[in-house]
Parts: structure tokens; C-alpha cells; sequence
């Protein structure tokens, strides 16, 4: 038997463990300091990323469900879950995931989907906030907001519909 699925759960349990922590010392500080008002919405989104992440830790540490980008065939033993998707995407389920019932296992792989797939979908948030900061300041933080993260909405939306 070999020792580097040892090695990878190791990994990804330190991985997830650093995440959390990072990400919930990023949420404290950013509700600890005072920021101007047109730094605001970028707080918002900083702290909506800083939350993600820290639900996709959260999934690493405790659960032991990782997404690796490969195609191998499908494997269940008793200890661990290989599940594809689409034959591209791999999720590894091990530890407390693998023992639970198979309503936290869905939870678990749709959250773990959600968290990597939204961190991708809601870039262009970021880059449409960044430009109505820099090309119209005139513009109050709501409808930045609205904006931004509403062609984000409708690009998930479509996502969810494609399927």
C-alpha cells in the first residue's frame, strides 16, 4: 500500500486548517477597522470572498472533501469517495464525510461545488466594482453593489439553467 494518500490528507487537512484561520482573522479585521465610505464596497466583497473561503476550509478540515482537477474512474472503498463530475473534476471525500449519511454527503459535495465554482464566478464582480470605483465616483456604494454582483447573479443563474 502506498503512503501518499497519507500524505495528501495531511495536506489538506493542514490546508483547510490555515484557510480557516486566515480567512477568520481577515473577517475579524475587517469588522474591527474603520474604513472610509468609499472603501466600503470593496469591504463587502472582500468580506463575501473571506466568507466563501472560509466555508471551503471549513469542508477541507472537518470533512475531508477536496476537488482535484483530473480524470480517473470512479473508486469507493470504506474509508474514502471518488466521485467524478463530467469526467473532469474529481472530488475526494475522506474522514467524517465518508462516515456520515448520504444527506450530509450531498450537503457536503453541493457546498464544496458551490464554494470552488462561485470563487470563479464572482471575479467579474470584482472587476466591475474596481472600474465604477475608478470611473464614476458619483455613483453611491448600493448601485455599485447592485451592479457588480448582479451580472455575477445572472451569470450563475445561467449557469444553473444550462444544466
Amino acid at each position: 500500500m502506498t503512503f501518499w494518500p497519507d500524505i495528501i490528507r495531511c495536506v489538506d487537512y493542514t490546508q483547510g486548517s490555515l484557510g480557516i484561520l486566515l480567512n477568520a482573522y481577515n473577517i475579524v479585521e475587517l469588522w474591527r477597522r474603520k474604513f472610509g465610505s468609499s472603501a466600503l464596497s470593496y469591504r463587502i466583497f472582500i468580506m463575501y470572498s473571506s466568507i466563501n473561503a472560509l466555508l471551503f476550509s471549513f469542508l477541507v478540515a472537518f470533512f475531508g472533501c477536496t476537488v482535484r482537477i483530473m480524470s480517473y474512474s470512479c473508486i469507493r472503498n470504506k474509508d474514502q469517495i471518488i466521485i467524478l463530475h463530467y469526467d473532469t473534476y474529481m472530488v475526494v471525500m475522506f474522514g467524517a464525510a465518508v462516515s456520515s449519511s448520504k444527506f450530509m454527503q450531498q450537503l457536503c459535495l453541493f457546498s464544496l461545488f458551490f464554494g470552488a465554482f462561485s470563487i470563479w464566478e464572482i471575479v467579474p464582480a470584482a472587476s466591475l466594482l474596481q472600474y465604477l470605483a475608478l470611473s464614476r465616483p458619483h455613483l453611491k456604494n448600493v448601485p455599485k453593489l447592485i451592479i457588480s454582483f448582479g451580472t455575477s447573479a445572472i451569470m450563475i443563474a445561467w449557469t444553473f439553467i444550462q444544466k
